[in-house]
Parts: structure tokens; sequence; C-alpha cells
């Protein structure tokens, strides 16, 4: 006889023995039935025995329907199936023969096959590889075989995609080992979702049943940014953000960003600041976290948040800026102009946050994007400028102002336009209430100081006319005197004059002395004293 000497089966499934023998035919009579029993070792013939083709023999219990022996015992099989392994079923067996009239033997120092029986696993999954998203990959549940001429039912729970499955080749204990395959491409999705394969043994009325259940890891690079901020003033919070790539402060304010971000594995978050054209890493509080402090003008720009991981990399960037009031924006101009349907008039007013921009037209307030009549005003905003236009289809008739209001949390602007309905292009007067009224007030002050001063030159004119021989005689001559001239004479002897001493020059530096003609012409209402003809005075006129 040859069986195993041991064979093992997972508790609830079926294992097969196999077993052949032979015997002396001398021994029996060809028309003799051949009777097979296996009895468990240290059992008698006259014990039950486990299995047997006998309908005579009786069965130990626990054996009972489920022990069977094969049906080609003439062709000298004695294997044995049993099915639906019981701890009960520990231990070693031993097969006997019988034919009459003599041929009756037991095989026990041929063979005693050991049954053990193990608790019954769940099937096993195995990956092949790291799960990684968009990349395909091989996933395999594998499950002890079964005796049973039917093969488990394994199936695949929390995916969609179907599994191939196939049987694997004999294993060297006797059983069979069935496995399912599939291709499975991960996404983002999959990470952190449950992957369970289960296995059926047995019929509808008698099954085993297990299952394993994984959580699939899956690599994907940084995905999902998003910063969240606050702004503190006081050491109170006044403001959050949350996605939101532009923050306005004011001076003084502190501001705390966290940067939200999914990626598998964990990615590393690094804050920078644009300088200039590079990037200067900033240490951050805590974490994906950055506080900054005491804000002033040197923290405004651009700041940006990068994420990275084995997988990839990602980032997202921000700008903070101080908060200004609104004021006319000097790269994009307002004006008006015309056209053949009619005119149009853009108002581009810029701000830290930008303004809300409403028209003020005949009275009546226009704001957003809205049709009044013949006007359309449409109106959008970007980072730090609001800009509006007033579209106005048809014939004006006449000189017409509209007024373009701005306003943000700092301040607020009024800018006039004036459009005229004649020429190509209407002439466009963007006009401030108070800068008006600082030119007017200049334009006043110039005009009576003008007044002022040619009063104050006629006083001087006549003042002069009237003791122009006295100052001669002393050697000065006038500052400034209305309708005088000074021409250029012959050089003429010197005159001897009295004078302080202050005015009495050196005989040596008679050398630097030079004559001139002073003509001076006085008008009708210079009093009758004065002589009509003008005359000629001369006085040392000293060049340096």
């Amino acid at each position: 006889m040859t069986a195993p000497d041991a064979v093992s089966v997972p508790e609830g499934l079926c294992v097969f023995i196999s077993c052949s023998f032979t015997y002396d035919p001398g021994d029996a009579r060809i028309s003799a039935t051949l009777y097979g029993y296996w009895y468990e070792v240290g059992k008698t013939t006259n014990d039950p025995a486990v299995a047997t083709n006998n309908d005579k023999k009786d069965i130990a219990d626990f054996a009972l329907n489920r022990f069977h022996l094969s049906e080609d015992l003439e062709g000298g099989n004695c294997s044995l199936t049993i099915n639906d392994a019981q701890k009960r079923d520990r231990g070693n067996y031993y097969f006997r023969m019988e034919k009459e009239p003599k041929a009756k033997f037991d095989y026990k120092r041929l063979g005693q096959p050991s049954v053990s029986v193990t608790t019954l696993e769940n099937p096993e999954i195995q990956i092949l590889g790291k799960l990684r998203a968009g990349h395909p990959v091989n996933i395999t549940c594998t499950t002890p075989g079964s005796c049973a001429l039917k093969p488990p039912i394994i199936t695949w729970e929390g995916i969609s995609e179907k599994a191939r499955s196939r049987i694997s080749d004999l294993q060297p204990n006797g059983t069979k080992v069935y496995s399912t395959v599939f291709n499975f491409v991960p996404s983002v999705a999959d990470h952190g979702q449950n992957l369970t394969c289960s296995v059926r043994y047995g019929n509808e009325t008698s099954f085993v049943y297990r299952a394993e259940t994984i959580q699939l890891d899956i690599n994907y690079p940084p995905e999902k940014l998003e910063i969240h901020a606050e702004l503190l003033r006081s050491n109170k919070i006044v403001k959050k953000f949350t996605g939101v790539t532009h923050f306005t402060v004011n001076e003084g304010d502190s501001i705390v960003l966290q940067f939200e971000v999914k990626g598998n594995p964990s990615p590393t978050v690094t804050w920078m600041k644009k300088s200039q054209s590079e990037w200067t890493p900033l240490q951050p509080t805590s974490g994906n976290t950055l506080k900054i402090s005491d804000l002033k003008k040197s923290h405004m720009g651009e700041y940006k948040c990068e994420a990275r991981n084995p997988e990839g990399s990602s980032k997202a960037t921000f700008k903070l800026s101080l908060e200004d009031s609104p004021r006319a924006c000097k790269q994009e101009i307002s004006h008006c102009k015309q056209d053949s349907s009619g005119f149009q008039c853009k108002c581009s007013i810029c701000s830290s946050p930008s303004p809300n921009i409403t028209w003020q037209v005949n009275g009546e307030t226009l704001a957003g994007n809205t049709t009044q009549g013949k006007i359309q005003v449409t109106t959008w905003n970007t980072e730090k400028v609001g800009t509006s236009t007033l579209r106005f289809t048809g014939d004006w008739d006449g000189e017409h102002h509209f007024t373009c209001h701005g306003v943000n949390p700092k301040g607020e602007l009024d800018m006039m336009f004036f459009p005229f309905s004649s020429g190509d292009m209407l002439i466009t007067k963007i006009v401030s209430a108070v800068i008006g009224a600082l030119i007017m007030f200049v334009i006043m002050m110039l005009i009576i100081a003008i007044i002022v001063t040619s009063k104050k030159c006629k006083r001087k004119s006549v003042t002069a006319s009237k003791s122009y021989t006295k100052q001669l005689v002393q050697g000065e001559i006038p500052i400034d005197v209305k309708g005088s001239s000074i021409k250029g004479g012959d050089e003429v002897p010197k005159v001897q004059e009295k004078s302080n001493e202050s005015t009495v020059e050196n005989a040596d530096d008679a050398e630097d002395l030079h004559y001139a003609t002073l003509e001076f012409k006085l008008k009708e209402s210079i009093p009758e004293t004065i002589p009509e003809e003008p005359q000629t005075e001369y006085a040392e006129i000293k060049t340096s």
C-alpha cells in the first residue's frame, strides 16, 4: 500500500488522502466481493469503521456521511475523502481489505496517514508592487483549495472592476489553491477605501464563508491646495479667509496662514517670499502654518507655498498688500470716446481692496451690470483695480456730466466726466472737487498779487521822480523805476560828490569808474514841479 504520511485540512473543508494497494489474488475467489475499511488507529475490526463499502458495517457517528471510500477498490484504489473536516477528525487512520475466502489484511505497518485539522484562514490578498494613482497593478486573492468537485466562489467587494478567476496547479500536499487576479488602475478616490476578498465553500444549504479586508494605501502627488488665513488686529481675529489669493491688511496687523494640502505620502510644505526675481524660503511657525506679526510695507508682496512628496509637487501663490484709499489709476486712464452709435466713458479706479464703483447720471445711481434706457453700465474688478464703463447709445445734445464714484473701506473718490456732443473724440475732464477748489484759490491769489504789485510800482515811480536830482547828487541809483531806461554813454569827467563815508570812493579806484546816461521819462500824472525835459546827471557806477 502507498499513502501519504500526513495530510492537513482547514476546518470546514475537505481533504483527499490518496491511497493504492495490492493483494494476492490467489487468496481470493474471483466472484467474491472486495470490501475495504478505514479505521482509526487504536480501533479493532470489531469497532465501527469511519468509511467502508460494506453496507452491513457500522460507521462511527462522527464520520457518518463525511468520510468516503473510493469506489474503485477493484482497481486497487483505497483513497479516502473527508468532507467538512472537524477538529474531531484529527488522528491517524489505517486501511484494511477483505475478500473471501483468505484475502483479509490490514496495512497498519505499511501506512497510517495522519490527518491534522487546522483553523480555516481568511483568503490572502497580495499586491505586487506599490499602489500608485494612475499606474496599473495586479492584485491577487488566494485561498486554500477544497477536494470538492465544485471550486469555491471568490468575489471582490469595494471596487467595480471584475476579477479573472483561475485554478492554480496542484500543491505538494495534495490540496489545491484557488486564486483570482485582476489588473487594477487605482485613483486618488480609491485611497483609504476598503477592498474585500470573500470565499464561499460548499453549496447553498451547507457552506463555509471566509473573507479578508484591506484598506487601500495609494500614493498620489499633492493636490487640493487651499490657503486659510486669519487676520489679527490687537491680537483679536477680525477676519477669516479661505481660498483667497490676495489679502489686504493694515499696517501693524498680524496674519496667520495655514496651508491645507492632501497627498500620500504626507507632503512637505515650504513657504517662500518673492524678492525681486528670486524666492526666499521662510521659516514656518509650526507644521503648515506661517504667522507674520506687525505687518509693514516690507512684508508686502508675493508669497508661495509649495508642497512636495515622492509622487510630485504642487504650489499655491498669494499676495499681501496694504489697504489704500481709491485713486485714479495711472496705468489705465479714464476717458470718454465717441463712435457712430453714441459714446462710452470708461472709469478706472485703483485701491486695495479694489473699489465698489457706481455711476451718478442725472441724479440716478447705476451700479454693477445694468441697463437703463439708452445707458448700459458694465463693471468688473481685479485685485487692485475697479473698472466700469458707461455706454450711451443714440444722440446726446449739449454738455452733460456723469460722476463715477469709487469706495472701499479706506475711503472714496468721485470722478466727473464731461462729454460733448460734437467732434469725433469727446472732450473728457476729470475734476476732483478738492483739487478744483485749490486751483481756483491759487488763481484768485495770483490776480490779487498782480494788482497789489502794480499799485506799489506806480507809487514808487512817483516818489522816484520827485527826488531823482537829490538821489543822483548823493551817488544813489533808484532800485526800480517804472518807465526808466539806462543808455550807455561816452566817458565823461568824474563828478565830485558829497556823500556819507559809506559812499566815498577812493581815488585809487578811478580806473574802475565808468559813466552812463540816465533818462527818466515821467508820465503826465507827475506834478508840474518835474521839468518837462529830461535832465541828465552823472554818477559814479562801480563795476565789479
